[in-house]
């Protein structure tokens, strides 16, 4: 598994097989959990071990219902396109 912050993205075919299975490209990990331990459930899994199945269900459901954030159109654009001198939007 490959770990960027809370996020893991498969490392290995077998990894992006079994996220696929579930229905995702990645698994954001809730904060209360660990993602390094998650990871390892992850690879487990890939592997063949079912009793880990339940947990990887649940950050996929529990990731499907979370509504992810929309960046706000202001932080792309702190200028007006047609402005030459830059001057900031107030």
């Amino acid at each position: 598994m490959r770990i960027r912050g809370r996020s893991l993205f498969p490392g290995t075919l077998q990894e992006r097989r079994t996220l696929k299975r579930f229905g995702a490209d990645l698994i954001r990990v809730p904060r209360r959990m660990n993602p390094f331990a998650v990871a390892r459930h992850l690879e487990r899994l890939a592997c063949g071990a079912q009793p880990d199945a339940m947990l990887i269900r649940h950050l996929v459901e529990i990731d499907r219902l979370r509504p992810h954030p929309v960046p706000s159109p202001g932080l792309d654009f702190p200028y007006e396109p047609n402005d030459r001198l830059g001057d900031a939007v107030h």
